[in-house]
């Protein structure tokens, strides 16, 4: 048997159709490209501008966030009308998580950290009860049917690679839908790294 080199996308296409996994990974399959592929890299590779941009101390404006939406929306498989309609969506779901979070990116710490075959999107601290606590958000563009453990794990080991990148441990974890600016939370429970780090 060899071994199969897995990450999060594999996993999610195996959850999405095991069948069509299966005829891609062992039968060499190529599917076919869907006009709409990349919305979702598309709008990352937005968000994380605009927090690279405020890191570097950048005080962004509403209207400076819309330029970074144009100059880095990319769909290369879309007609143009499909572009158009998929850049406005865009430019509403930016618009409307910056006009939510931009009083919280003064607690950024960091964006788009390569750690552990993945990308933590962003971790701030936020004050809770008096205390400062440590979350590490992983943005999702699309109401995508893939069971919640998938996006659990996932967001497991960024923690691990937070604690062994900073030495510090998470205190939550969040999962944030961009098309909605909604968001689902959840508490770093103790021992939650070593059970990640034993499987």
């Amino acid at each position: 048997k060899s071994a199969i080199n897995l990450n999060f996308s594999i996993l999610q296409d195996f959850f999405d159709c095991a069948y069509r996994f299966k005829l891609s990974m062992f039968y060499g399959f190529v599917q076919p490209i869907a006009a709409a592929m990349g919305y979702g890299n598309a709008v990352h590779n937005i968000v994380r501008n605009i927090h690279k941009k405020y890191l570097d101390g950048e005080n962004l404006t509403r209207e400076d966030v819309q330029a970074i939406v144009e100059d880095t929306f990319y769909l290369p498989y879309a007609n143009s009308k499909m572009e158009q309609n998929m850049l406005e969506s865009a430019k509403k779901s930016v618009d409307m998580y910056f006009e939510k979070n931009k009083a919280d990116f003064k607690n950024i710490e960091m964006a788009e950290a390569d750690k552990v075959n993945g990308r933590i999107d962003l971790v701030k601290h936020r004050e809770i009860s008096g205390e400062e606590k440590i979350t590490i958000v992983d943005f999702k563009t699309a109401d995508r049917d893939v069971t919640q453990c998938l996006e659990a794990e996932q967001l497991k080991i960024y923690a691990l690679g937070y604690q062994e990148l900073t030495g510090k441990s998470a205190d939550y974890l969040e999962i944030l839908n961009l098309d909605k600016v909604e968001s689902e939370r959840v508490r770093v429970t103790e021992g939650l790294t070593e059970t990640v780090a034993k499987d």
